[in-house]
């Protein structure tokens, strides 16, 4: 005959059992065939988590749609990206939510990412905006990743992610405004200098801010294999950022066979995302794993104490405290985008209208170049219209991937419509 205790000992046991067994960690999909350039692949994996995620879509959304415009697939990345910066938006949460925030793991939130990777989200939807021919719609989404890199920093360095202010700027031209992108200039030049203070790597003032009024092609390179996010060897509920060793650092830039110059860091992402408003973080999340010690430390104590007393009721309150401190997993949530790059980079340039041969290869930082990586497109630049507001202007987006080899014949990439609306 088991004794009221005894009951309350089983009855809690079972059912903590029963919780621990319910959580289950977050499987990454592999992310290997994208860096090795084998993009068909890489594009296969990330429908088929599309398709069957839970809480995660608008991270694999983000995965697809990198690999679907390395491929030249405009218009489906513009889409998932578009689509997956919505769910990344701070909505209110409803009740479900709130309470899968506090119980549980902390990956079984829907992912909403991290500030840099809002913004990042917001920079390449308006990358894909200017390859549709809307730079008003560009610029806009410019604008947002302003906002989303603000999110959680400290207001004296708030927005510190020059990329957003620069081309906020560029689109501001092509939509006829050169007050705003002057404007837009000088918070790039600030938050530019801001970031390689606090630690970004660099120049503060690198030259494509001199030859921003005077070009009309630039050129965006996404270099690198960016961050990611790990669980620390000692304490499992906090997240270190771990950036892998670089293979290509920078991207030279050839217009019909003549050398024009190298691409210059503009944003640091590894920077960004070890961050907040340049504060150097030690660690992600850490909140949590001291809730769960202090409920967990309770409920033992009050469980021994029952034991000693024969006190159905302390047992019970040790029981309530020990699934408490189980409900409040600290496991880290090490969900993050994988098919991010290093740093972004620039190069601008005054190239005469017409159609060119432009050629791109990535070298080390031995200056040794990988023919892996290189490619080339044919670009036509529209005349300058001296009697319209609107600058002629262009934009070429490349990354550093080995090309695929269904990708190794020449790709055409045009310059943007003027104007337009999605």
């Amino acid at each position: 005959m088991l004794t009221s205790s005894q009951s309350a000992r089983m009855l809690a046991t079972s059912f903590v059992l029963m919780l621990a067994a319910s959580c289950t960690a977050w499987v990454p999909a592999p992310v290997e065939p994208y860096w090795q350039g084998r993009l068909d692949v890489a594009e296969t994996i990330f429908r088929e988590r599309l398709e069957t995620s839970d809480g995660d879509w608008a991270l694999f959304a983000n995965e697809l749609a990198t690999t679907l415009e390395a491929r030249g697939e405009v218009d489906e990345a513009w889409r998932l990206f578009f689509d997956a910066g919505r769910l990344m938006e701070n909505w209110d949460a409803s009740f479900g939510d709130r309470v899968a925030a506090v119980a549980g793991r902390e990956d079984s939130r829907e992912y909403r990412g991290e500030p840099y990777e809002r913004a990042l989200n917001s920079i390449y939807t308006g990358l894909l905006s200017f390859a549709r021919g809307e730079p008003d719609n560009a610029r806009a989404s410019f604008r947002e990743a302003m906002l989303r890199d603000a999110e959680q920093s400290d207001e004296q360095f708030a927005s510190d992610f020059a990329p957003s202010f620069f081309l906020a700027a560029w689109a501001s031209r092509a939509a006829g405004d050169r007050n705003e992108a002057r404007a837009y200039i000088d918070e790039a030049r600030k938050a530019r200098a801001d970031a390689v203070r606090f630690g970004a790597r660099g120049a503060a003032s690198p030259s494509v801010f001199d030859a921003f009024e005077g070009s009309n092609l630039l050129v965006m390179a996404s270099v690198g294999r960016g961050p990611s996010k790990v669980a620390d060897r000692h304490r499992p509920d906090l997240v270190r950022i771990d950036v892998p060793r670089q293979h290509v650092r920078a991207a030279r830039v050839y217009v019909d066979g003549r050398y024009r110059g190298t691409t210059e860091v503009l944003g640091d992402v590894a920077y960004q995302a070890r961050t907040r408003g340049g504060r150097w973080l030690d660690g992600v999340r850490a909140g949590k794993a001291v809730f769960s010690e202090v409920a967990s430390t309770a409920g033992t104590v009050l469980l021994l104490e029952g034991l000693d007393r024969e006190d159905g009721g302390l047992l019970l309150a040790g029981g309530i405290a020990l699934l408490a401190s189980l409900l409040v997993n600290s496991d880290a949530d090490l969900r993050c985008w994988r098919t991010l790059p290093d740093t972004l980079q620039v190069l601008a340039l005054d190239v005469a209208p017409g159609e060119h041969e432009l050629f791109i290869d990535f070298v080390g930082d031995d200056g040794q170049v990988d023919r892996a990586y290189s490619r080339s497109y044919t670009i036509r630049l529209p005349p300058r219209d001296a009697a319209s507001a609107r600058d002629a202007t262009s934009v070429v987006h490349v990354r550093s991937l080995p090309l695929e080899a269904s990708l190794r014949a020449r790709t055409e990439v045009s310059a943007p419509r003027p104007g337009g609306q999605s």
